[in-house]
């Protein structure tokens, strides 16, 4: 024991600033090194119940404010959960990687780390994926045109696992040349994929300006604040915007007020000659008040609702109405252009749909609380990535954005640290293919056939420790 737990010290400090609020990107390539290997070595009995009981609480620390404390017994669940989620792959390892011969033994690792992000994708979105931290790393960010989040995750977590069977091999260069230059020759074409891509592939199609704000409404009675949403969506027009955004929910109304509300709205677009996303949030019926609608309309420059959306995927513990889940999309003079709301960009093959349907650009209003500053932003960003469209993110205390297809920033705007709180951007009107948008996950599930392989087909290998 004595043995193992610097070990466990050392990765569970390096894991704690590897996902959540506090990410040091180096760390999410670092924890893996030693947890992996605390794992194998210590007994398999202790191993677990540590990580059963350390790995929630981690969690914890890592997501409180990202999961609201308020949510009480939620937020311990949830903590709970990702704890959990965050120790499959490290189980999967030590069940499976002593008993597979030679390098393929690294697999392991990485694709029980795919496969568990791709099933929470599925059922909470892709929250804790490692893939998110590394916003600042471009070229490695491209792999997701070709696999998605899996891509990215796949290869840092690798790493973890590759250090480790050079740590049992002795470093002896002979044993482990081979591995080790297999791992560089993948991780070499990875980021130079990623650095052609951004160098001789950039966005070249001429652009439109996009423009959105916050208005928070405070005590104003519904009637003056209408007016102060007009006035700002006015204003975004001044400034050359042909499309504004506003953010998710900017305007509560009742049931009897949605058609004036729109109607105003059509009116705006009609007179400035403008697309308009009006986001708003419908009050829902009594009893029971919270069965509300979170939505959206897409109005053209004649006045015309071209779209009405509703979220797909309301945030856990509320209470509101999903929508049907199909991504609307119209075409253009500047693009095609096509939405979705917060914390559906969280779920990758919802937003799929969008690089299926060709879209060039996606509006995403949003609203976000301070500690999610910037990280949903960035999550959000990787679906720019992945489908191949433009994104302007227009929120509500948080992080406004517009990406990119290649996940570069256009523009910023911090609700905390601006009192003006408008974003303006000049957003290419074309979007790309992408290899992602055409196949979807396939790298989850060729993980999970390896898996499967792997854990079928072991053969124990001599000089493998297994732990005492």
């Amino acid at each position: 024991m004595k043995k193992t737990l610097p070990l466990l010290g050392a990765g569970l400090a390096l894991f704690f600033f590897s996902n959540g609020r506090f990410v040091v990107p180096v760390a999410a390539w670092l924890a893996p090194v030693f947890l992996i290997r605390f794992f194998r070595e210590a007994r398999p009995a202790f191993s677990f119940a540590a990580g059963a009981l350390l790995f929630p609480a981690a969690a914890g620390v890592m997501l409180y404010g990202i999961i609201p404390p308020a949510l009480g017994s939620l937020f311990f669940g949830l903590a709970a959960y990702y704890g959990l989620l965050w120790l499959l792959p490290y189980a999967a390892d030590r069940l499976i990687a002593p008993a597979v011969r030679g390098f393929a033994a690294t697999l392991v690792f990485p694709a029980a780390s795919v496969v568990s992000e791709y099933a929470n994708a599925l059922a909470l979105g892709d929250w804790g994926s490692v893939a998110f931290s590394q916003p600042g790393l471009l070229p490695l960010q491209q792999v997701l045109s070709l696999a998605g989040i899996g891509g990215a995750t796949f290869v840092i977590t690798w790493f973890g696992a590759v250090v480790n069977w050079i740590w049992e091999n002795g470093a002896e260069w002979r044993r482990v040349r081979r591995g080790t230059a297999t791992f560089a020759a993948v991780l070499s074409a990875v980021l130079f994929y990623g650095g052609a891509r951004l160098t001789l592939f950039p966005p070249k199609a001429p652009t439109v300006r996009v423009a959105g704000f916050t208005e928070l409404r405070g005590d104003d009675p519904e009637d003056v604040f209408w007016d102060r949403m007009f006035e700002r969506t006015r204003a975004c027009s001044a400034a050359g915007a042909r499309i504004v955004v506003w953010p998710e929910a900017a305007v509560d109304v009742g049931p009897d007020r949605k058609d004036a509300l729109l109607a105003r709205a059509r009116d705006e677009a009609r007179a400035a000659r403008i697309y308009l996303l009006a986001a708003f949030y419908v009050k829902g019926p009594e009893p029971p008040a919270d069965r509300g609608l979170n939505a959206s309309a897409f109005i053209d420059p004649e006045g015309r609702v071209l779209w009405e959306y509703v979220k797909a995927h309301p945030v856990p513990g509320s209470t509101d109405r999903p929508g049907d889940g199909r991504i609307p999309v119209a075409a253009t003079p500047y693009g095609r252009i096509g939405s979705a709301i917060c914390y559906d960009f969280d779920f990758p093959a919802l937003i799929r749909q969008a690089g299926r349907k060709r879209v060039d650009i996606m509006l995403d209003p949003s609203w976000d609380w301070r500690a999610l500053d910037p990280l949903h932003t960035e999550m959000a960003a990787a679906r720019a990535v992945e489908n191949g469209f433009s994104l302007f993110r227009q929120t509500a205390e948080g992080l406004s954005a517009a990406f990119d297809y290649q996940g570069r920033v256009l523009a910023a705007m911090d609700h905390f640290r601006t009192g003006d709180r408008m974003l303006i951007a000049d957003v290419p009107v074309r979007g790309t293919r992408t290899l992602y948008a055409a196949f979807g996950d396939w790298l989850a599930w060729l993980s999970a056939a390896a898996l499967i392989i792997l854990a079928l087909a072991v053969r124990r290998q001599p000089g493998v420790p297994e732990g005492p």
